[in-house]
């Protein structure tokens, strides 16, 4: 099954190719008019933040630049447009990924000005399936067995001596018999 589709927003052509049973192939291209766009930004970033002999921070001329920091620039460049064509496809096509896509050709291919981009990702995806109906499916529920002691004990938060609440067990309808705990002082032990 193949779904072509076109991005009105970002403008690249967006090919979604099934390659098993749980793995899509995206053939993403991106045309010319994007790549050059995307590399004068990128060319204007760098030449912002370019320290270049006899010239101040950020006035040095755009030719000297590309010329000094061309494979940075495209670089830059590319990684930005693979980012934002693969989320873009995923985003339009709903896929559900799982884990991280398998960049097939990408490193491939250079990013040339005035040429269209085009690489190919490989994604797994969530399986599809379908849920048969549970409609007329039947199940016997076995009687609940019940502890005879279950019913006769409650628990009840109650404070101590020193104001602190504390969980104690009381039979429903009578008391617990009640045994202090103190210290002998003769024997040194609690009883």
């Amino acid at each position: 099954m193949t779904e072509t589709a076109e991005t009105t927003e970002t403008r690249h052509i967006i090919t979604v190719e099934d390659d098993g049973p749980s793995r899509k192939k995206l053939i993403i291209e991106i045309p010319a008019e994007v790549v050059d766009e995307k590399i004068a930004g990128s060319i204007d970033t760098v030449a912002a933040e370019a320290e270049m002999p006899g010239f101040r921070k950020g006035r040095a001329p755009i030719r000297l630049v590309e010329k000094k920091f061309g494979e940075l620039i495209t670089r830059e460049a590319k990684s930005e447009l693979v980012t934002s064509a693969y989320s873009a496809a995923i985003e339009e096509h709903k896929l559900k990924v799982i884990g991280d896509p398998i960049a097939g050709d990408v490193a491939e291919h250079d990013l040339v000005r005035g040429q269209a981009f085009k690489f190919e990702i490989a994604v797994e995806v969530m399986p599809e399936f379908d849920v048969p109906s549970l409609e007329g499916i039947k199940v016997a529920k076995p009687p609940a067995r019940g502890d005879r002691r279950a019913g006769r004990w409650r628990t009840q938060e109650t404070p101590d001596q020193r104001g602190r609440s504390r969980t104690t067990r009381r039979a429903r309808g009578r008391r617990l018999p009640h045994r202090p705990r103190h210290h002998d002082r003769r024997r040194r032990r609690v009883l």
